[in-house]
């Protein structure tokens, strides 16, 4: 994830700056594929926002400020109105993909061991939103405004700062 854009110097600082953390979890930016464990949780999600922090920062140094933003999950829009991601219990979730599969309807199972925006999520909500902690505010308030995913409105640094805003 991100390889090519690691000849630009801003952005293979960010990465660098973040791996003495990663590390600290039992990841790595430079791994191998065969070595990767990317299709964890709690690595996938952590490297989506380290990457998407790291084109935040690359885009503002091409000049691209916007006026804007609006993300979902851990920041990604979705693709199309045609791709969906159904979470949910294992063996349904097979039930569910054969049923397409007869049908020739594409699908791919995703290979994680947890069903994100899921009842599943329930089981390790305390322990994020302790590991979250304070989120201390910005100083000022130089941000973009940001639109919320759930409400559609503009989110305020109280929300972006409240641990419970995330879960």
């Amino acid at each position: 994830m991100g390889r090519e854009m690691l000849k630009y110097p801003v952005f293979k600082r960010e990465l660098t700056s973040a791996d003495k953390y990663l590390k600290e979890i039992g990841y790595e930016f430079v791994k191998s594929k065969e070595l990767s464990n990317v299709d964890k949780p709690e690595i996938s999600q952590t490297l989506c926002t380290v990457l998407q922090l790291a084109l935040v920062n690359l885009l503002r140094l091409f000049g691209v400020q916007p006026c804007a933003v609006v993300g979902h999950s851990s920041g990604e829009i979705a693709a199309a109105p045609r791709n969906v991601t159904v979470a949910g219990e294992e063996h349904l979730i097979d039930q569910l993909k054969a049923r397409f599969d007869e049908q020739k309807v594409f699908t791919r199972k995703l290979r994680v061991t947890l069903a994100y925006h899921s009842e599943q999520m329930k089981a390790v909500t305390k322990k994020y939103e302790s590991l979250i902690g304070s989120i201390p505010k910005p100083p000022g308030d130089k941000r973009v405004p940001m639109i919320s995913s759930v409400t559609g409105e503009q989110i305020t640094t109280n929300h972006l700062t409240d641990p419970s805003y995330w879960l």
